[in-house]
């Protein structure tokens, strides 16, 4: 990113706050340094960050400061004072709240249709077999279809899946 160039993004504080403040960077000058403003108000001085390697690919999370915020929609802008900078992202977390350890709930899709309309590569619809609980490749064999690719959409399903046969 050249000097000076301005960089905004719109987001949502979720509550009155002081805010610690984090990036990460990449860069392979010496004279690196952004500034970030809130609604057009400054709300770090202009932050050096030190060179982090030869290449513009290796990045550090470096901590800009702290800022007080208020609840509701903001505009940051980013502002590069210095020599060239990759900002990656900019993080501003609250210290006090809870720790949020592991991660979020994972929702697996399930195989909800057991009843495959089957296709041959060139889209032609070949059969509908199916799937009592095996996998749809041994349901295919075992309705009598032959060592292949198919493609298959569950009946009433939009998504299509590519199933091989040996």
């Amino acid at each position: 990113m050249p000097s000076a160039t301005p960089t905004k993004a719109n987001g949502n504080v979720a509550a009155d706050a002081k805010y610690d403040i984090t990036a990460n960077v990449a860069t392979a000058s010496d004279a690196s340094a952004m500034q970030l403003l809130i609604d057009d108000t400054e709300i770090t001085e202009s932050v050096a960050v030190e060179k982090i390697d030869s290449v513009w690919t290796t990045y550090k999370v470096v901590d800009i400061g702290s800022v007080e915020l208020k609840k509701g929609e903001h505009v940051l802008r980013l502002l590069i004072t210095g020599s060239f900078l990759n900002v990656d992202w900019i993080s501003f977390a609250d210290p006090n709240a809870p720790p949020t350890i592991g991660m979020a709930p994972v929702r697996l899709a399930t195989q909800s249709a057991t009843s495959y309309n089957v296709f041959g590569v060139t889209g032609k619809f070949l059969g509908r077999v199916d799937n009592v609980g095996t996998g749809l490749s041994e349901a295919l064999k075992t309705a009598g279809f032959a060592q292949g690719v198919y493609m298959v959409r569950g009946v009433g399903q939009a998504k299509a899946m590519r199933v091989q046969v040996r």
